[in-house]
């Protein structure tokens, strides 16, 4: 038998992420680039940020996980630098009106005599990181 354990949790069922417009702004005008190049210099090392993303990421819309760590990559620096401040994020009620496919439950299990206090606690910083909330219920 397992313990179940439910966490209920805004999370953007395709991956995507708001990072903080101002850093980027400054590290690609730092860099010399303007929109155009910085999507060419970023093609050029086989990295996939077009610049329709690096647009969209400077508007402050949403962009995939993985176009994030590649702004990271490109810049040599920390993903967690460049994801937008809690503040400027969208409250967690209001995750389901922006993102109408995020998921709201997910089901954990684990096995017998594991409390599971470990997993859930990264699961929780992992969700709080992006702007989600968690409720643990028993």
């Amino acid at each position: 038998m397992t313990a179940a354990h439910t966490i209920n949790a805004a999370i953007d069922s395709d991956g995507r992420v708001r990072l903080n417009t101002d850093q980027l702004k400054k590290l690609r005008k730092d860099a010399g680039h303007s929109q155009e190049s910085l999507a060419l210099h970023c093609q050029d090392r086989r990295l996939c940020i077009s610049i329709a993303s690096i647009k969209r990421a400077e508007a402050g819309r949403p962009v995939l996980h993985r176009t994030a760590r590649h702004f990271a990559e490109c810049y040599g620096i920390a993903l967690s630098s460049l994801l937008c401040p809690v503040e400027q994020r969208h409250h967690p009620h209001d995750v389901a009106r922006v993102f109408p496919g995020a998921i709201h439950v997910l089901h954990v299990s684990m096995p017998p005599g594991h409390t599971g206090v470990t997993v859930l606690e990264c699961l929780r910083q992992e969700i709080m990181k992006y702007g989600g909330h968690i409720e643990l219920i028993n």
